[in-house]
Formats: structure tokens, sequence, C-alpha cells
């Protein structure tokens, strides 16, 4: 996950104009709010 966001990410700053599918943005979009969770929990985990 980390890998491909990495990559969208430099494509999308060295490319002029990058398309992504709705079905690979709503993918993308799960993806991120579970990485997100993940880092919260890990967090506040940490701290206790």
């Amino acid at each position: 996950m980390i890998r491909d966001a990495f990559r969208d990410r430099q494509k999308s700053d060295y490319e002029t104009i990058v398309n992504f599918s709705k079905e690979q943005a709503t993918e993308m979009f799960e993806d991120m709010k579970i990485f997100i969770f993940k880092i919260e929990n890990f967090i506040l985990n940490e701290n206790s």
C-alpha cells in the first residue's frame, strides 16, 4: 500500500496530468482511512 501511494504521488508530481478511475480513487481513499486509523492507534498506544 505504501509503495503504491509513493509511486502514485511521484507520478502526480512529475507528470502533467494524472488520471485515476473512480474505482482507483475509492480504493486509495479506503486504504488511506485504514492507514490513518492504524497510525492513530499506534500513537495513542505509545503514549499510554
